[in-house]
Parts: structure tokens; sequence; C-alpha cells
């Protein structure tokens, strides 16, 4: 699967970006029809795929399946909800130097934020998405906490990766 955040651009209008998030989802469905229209084919032959094994797994240990479904949904719904999160930083790069990401055990993604400048006002304009999310109810599900965080200390940060 492709993820969703390779296929977008911070530069496009929200409504671009929609139309595009749409198109991907569409592609994936299409791609895992196929698949299942393989997984039958090769299930006549006696053979396996991918599919026909996760789906005798899934058969065998309900609850493991489950968890594993989860999983791909959360890393789906981490990539949207990062790619809006680092929208919004990229619009503020007259103050934001860099953003890094990790997701925690919780679902939770942790962004530490450098800035150009640490000042009162620009934490107010980074605290401003905060706000905003948490009046989402996905906010309970997929929380996210933006932490300034300097410079000098932001290789002791752990972060899976540099967003921006």
């Amino acid at each position: 699967m492709t993820s969703v955040q390779q296929h977008t651009s911070p530069n496009l209008p929200l409504q671009d970006n929609f139309d595009l998030i749409l198109k991907l989802l569409g592609n994936h469905i299409d791609d895992f029809k196929k698949s299942i229209d393989l997984t039958g084919l090769m299930s006549q032959l006696g053979s396996d795929t991918e599919l026909g094994r996760q789906i005798k797994q899934m058969v065998e240990d309900p609850l493991n399946g489950i968890n594993d479904n989860r999983k791909k949904i959360d890393a789906v719904n981490h990539d949207i909800i990062n790619l809006f999160v680092t929208n919004y930083l990229r619009n503020l790069d007259d103050i934001v130097e860099q953003a890094h990401l990790k997701v925690l055990p919780n679902s939770k993604l942790y962004y530490s934020i450098i800035l150009k400048e640490d000042t009162f006002e620009n934490r107010l304009r980074i605290s401003q998405f905060t706000t905003d999310y948490n009046n989402f109810e996905i906010s309970d599900t997929y929380p996210v906490t933006l932490q300034i965080t300097p410079l000098s200390v932001v290789s002791s940060v752990e972060h899976e990766r540099q967003v921006i």
C-alpha cells in the first residue's frame, strides 16, 4: 500500500488534497479487489497468496487478525493526520525551523517543534493547532502533541522521522 503522505502536497488547497486522498483510497480498494480475485483463483488451483494466508490465519486466530487490522487502520489514520499537521506547520514556515514525529504506543502523534525564534507569540501560533484539533472527536482516539523543543536538545529527543 502506498502512503497517503507520499502523494499529497502541502501547497495544494484543502479540496485538492481531499480529492487526492479519495483517489488514493479508491486505488487501494481497486488493488484489494484484484488481490481478492487472484486469491480466489489461486485457491482453486490449491495455492495460497498472502491474502489467502492472512484469511486462514484470521479464521484460526480471529483476535490476532482484528489486532492486525487495527494496526493497519491506525497507520492510515496516522498518515492522514500527519498530513494535516505537517501542512499546518509548513504554513508556519516563517517561524518553524524543523519538526520531528514520534508515534507513541497509545496512538498519540508526538511532534518536537524547533522554532526559528522561541517567542511567546510563536508558541501561541503553534498551540492554535492543538486547540483546534482537540475540538474534533478524533483527538480522543488519535491525540496529537506539539512540543516546542530547543535545537540544542533535539538530538536527544527520540523521534521516528523529520517531517519538516
